[in-house]
């Protein structure tokens, strides 16, 4: 049984936007709504994780009329990091044995087509499978010596970087119940969402999987990545 989770705590304060990022529309649906879509043709449950004062932003009938009782909307407190966020819905017992696919609510460039090859490519044994691309200037990045995670790299978004490297895609897919002890490990070491990857590959097998970059790797970082967007047909749900 899979189960997917959609983190969607932030307020897209610097967007400048009246409504969060998410709620934005693209061929008439919300970003969160085509998101829980694509989730939906891999998953038997999906979870979206919202603050509660932006739950009024969320277009819950268009979910319904899509999903029935496949998706569940859960009201949050602000968090500081994903993994609190996320602990809302493991700790009510998501995740303890299924394997959880897991991608934020702007990463509108995952399309159903990678989600499958994501899954129908995870190496035996692998307990976390992260899809990423080589790039330059990735705004996050992983340097990574014989298959090791050494670091993992964020910066403020804009600021240059010369190097070429693995990033992720938006995606993270946590095989047979991992996702419980990866949250368990990141709240008792006080780390952060990325940089737990590197903490735990000795206690967690963490595969990183190459995909070919194209343009629909890309999710929404601005307010022109919105627009470019809003100009794509067909959105791969």
């Amino acid at each position: 049984m899979n189960i997917g989770i959609i983190p969607a705590g932030g307020l897209s304060s610097r967007f400048e936007l009246r409504e969060p990022k998410w709620a934005q529309l693209i061929e008439g649906r919300q970003l969160i709504v085509i998101q829980a879509l694509k989730l939906a043709s891999h998953c038997d449950h999906v979870h979206i994780l919202v603050r509660q004062e932006l739950l009024k932003f969320i277009d819950g009938y268009a979910l319904y009329e899509a999903l029935r009782n496949r998706v569940l909307v859960h009201s949050i407190e602000p968090t500081g990091d994903p993994l609190e966020t996320i602990h809302h819905v493991v700790k009510k017992g998501a995740g303890q044995s299924e394997t959880v696919i897991l991608t934020w609510a702007d990463q509108i460039g995952i399309s159903s087509d990678l989600i499958s090859e994501t899954l129908h490519e995870m190496p035996d044994g692998s307990e976390i499978v992260i899809p990423g691309c080589i790039e330059r200037n990735p705004y996050v990045y992983f340097d990574v010596h014989k298959g090791e995670i050494l670091r993992v790299c964020q910066t403020n978004e804009g600021d240059p970087i010369t190097r070429i490297a693995f990033r992720d895609v938006g995606l993270f897919v946590f095989r047979d119940g991992s996702l419980p002890k990866f949250i368990d490990m990141g709240l008792e070491r006080s780390l952060g969402f990325l940089k737990l990857f590197q903490d735990v590959q000795n206690e967690l097998s963490v595969c990183l999987l190459n995909i070919a970059r194209t343009e629909h790797t890309i999710g929404i970082n601005s307010l022109a990545d919105l627009e470019e967007w809003k100009s794509v047909k067909n959105i791969f749900v």
